[in-house]
């Protein structure tokens, strides 16, 4: 009666039915990143919610389609309408606290309010257009990075250097990274993205291609900022991986090396964000791409004065503390995390299949056993050392060392073709077949004999059984409850 909806989920589920009624009625869509967000941000600023249907002149169209979004999100609380083509129309709903049979000022008003903010966006793209991004790029060195670590333009340039040096080692166009990394913060300077900074890379791209720059330069300074936020898309094309890595390793370590890491809630640099940004691209494209390395050359580029020395071992563990919150949310366990990347980690590449044959390794009944080997040999080695490294097979006298020792000569090989064709789990399950031999080992022999000989032996065989055990990953990690 009082025409207030106390639960914001009742709101919410009713402007989302009303907005996708009026959506259909009018043969158009409204779903996008941009929706739940905006809904969950509206339903707190309504009581009472209706949503009616509004528009603006079609000559706006002409517009950035991310600009007229951007405006009417952001600015006005509009929710955009789409077409069956994912084109944006210029019809947007309002949602409104008031009912009305007939509210014709409520969408008067607001298509006055919308059009200024059209013009102020159009007035600013003509201003931009008298500049192109190539004859931008010195305005940069008056646009302050961070203290410390420089401008824009410097920060450009190693950016540019770092984009190369990945496409070279990926084999990708470097010479459309370069052009890209030249050109990828140039929009900084222009009207847009001062009025509408949300707009960075995405105006780049778009005055890109107005300046007949090549489609594949536009397109990655479009996607060098992706993902923005949890959830958003990565770069899909070659030169956008690069431009996008470069830029996220170079902003983690500039702030890094003058000791502004992120510290409780506080991130203003939104360091989190461009780290989980780096492991995602690593592993949505499987990319062969040395971590550490590629920290190492990036610090090479920096002119400032380092004040924190370790600070590309920090950026390391920083990267990998992003990796392993990320893997948790896809459902992995911490031992199943801790198997894989604990074991020398290089790059992310086939990280995915590591994992799932660890997950599926430990649905085997033989890997209770082997386990529970394989931490029985460390334990050993860690107290006892052979006085040679090598296997005496003539002094191989008990069967059930001389049966595991043939078992390693066998089954060594073939872990090692599997692993070379990246087949984790097979590896791991021929692995598992090795768990009745070590056990008999254990049961039926003294491994540290009185006799040098086949203690030397016995040694030199579970120091192989651990090489090749912990060959695809750390199995001592690995927990089966």
């Amino acid at each position: 009666q009082g025409k207030v909806i106390v639960a914001a989920s009742d709101r919410k589920k009713i402007i989302l039915d009303q907005a996708r009624e009026k959506s259909s009625e009018l043969k158009c869509k409204i779903e996008g990143t941009h929706l739940i967000p905006l809904v969950d941000e509206v339903s707190n600023l309504v009581e009472w919610p209706k949503i009616y249907v509004a528009c603006f002149d079609e000559i706006f169209l002409n517009l950035p389609r991310e600009c007229l979004i951007l405006t009417m999100i952001t600015n006005q609380k509009f929710i955009p309408l789409f077409d069956t083509k994912n084109n944006l129309t210029n019809k947007f709903l309002i949602v409104s606290n008031m009912e009305l049979d007939d509210p014709k000022n409520i969408i008067n008003g607001n298509e006055r309010v919308i059009t200024p903010r059209l013009k102020d966006a159009q007035f600013f793209l003509e201003m931009d257009k008298k500049y192109s991004l190539s004859q931008r790029i010195p305005f940069l060195k008056k646009i302050v990075f961070q203290k410390d670590v420089g401008s824009q333009y410097e920060r450009t340039n190693r950016i540019t250097k770092l984009g190369v040096h990945l496409a070279q080692n990926l084999q990708f166009d470097f010479a459309t990274v370069e052009r890209a990394g030249i050109l990828c913060k140039a929009d900084l300077t222009t009207e847009m993205v001062g009025e509408f900074p949300e707009l960075q890379g995405f105006m780049g791209g778009y005055y890109a291609g107005m300046d007949g720059e090549d489609d594949n330069v536009a397109r990655a300074i479009g996607e060098h900022y992706f993902p923005r936020f949890q959830g958003d898309i990565i770069p899909k094309s070659e030169a956008g991986i690069c431009v996008s890595l470069a830029d996220k390793v170079d902003l983690l370590l500039s702030m890094f090396s003058i000791g502004k890491r992120p510290g409780g809630d506080k991130d203003p640099h939104a360091l989190r964000r461009n780290g989980i940004g780096i492991v995602r691209i690593l592993l949505e494209h499987n990319l062969n791409v040395n971590i550490h390395n590629l920290l190492n050359h990036s610090a090479e580029n920096f002119t400032h004065r380092v004040k924190d020395l370790n600070f590309i071992q920090e950026t390391h563990l920083f990267i990998m503390d992003r990796l392993k919150g990320h893997l948790k949310e896809r459902g992995y366990t911490t031992d199943e995390i801790d198997s894989v990347i604990g074991n020398n980690l290089k790059n992310l590449k086939d990280l995915f299949k590591k994992l799932d044959a660890v997950k599926n390794f430990k649905k085997l009944d033989s890997a209770v056993t082997l386990i529970s080997s394989n931490k029985r040999i460390k334990n050993i080695l860690k107290k006892n050392k052979p006085t040679n490294n090598r296997i005496l097979e003539d002094q191989l006298d008990h069967p059930s060392e001389l049966s595991l020792f043939e078992r390693i000569q066998k089954t060594k090989p073939q872990v090692e073709v599997l692993f070379e064709k990246n087949d984790f789990e097979n590896a791991l399950v021929l692995l598992a077949g090795m768990s009745k031999h070590l056990d008999d080992f254990f049961t039926n022999l003294m491994v540290v004999d009185p006799c040098l000989e086949k203690r030397n032996n016995r040694l030199n065989i579970l120091i192989e059984m651990d090489k090749i055990m912990n060959e695809v990953v750390d199995i001592s990690k690995i927990q089966i409850n």
